[in-house]
């Protein structure tokens, strides 16, 4: 999907794309500073959350 596709789909339903920090910030699940979107360690419970 191109951003142009985007806005006009957000124009269409009356909504707006979010800004940069609105999508860090949701991206990362309101964790403010951590490594990971999932907190800092790398394996929690031994589970690989990344392509690495």
């Amino acid at each position: 999907m191109s951003w142009h596709d985007a806005v006009a789909y957000c124009d269409w339903e009356g909504r707006r794309l979010p800004a940069e920090a609105e999508w860090e910030y949701a991206a990362r699940r309101g964790l403010d500073q951590a490594r990971y979107p999932w907190g800092d360690e790398l394996t929690p419970g031994g589970e690989h959350r990344c392509n690495i």
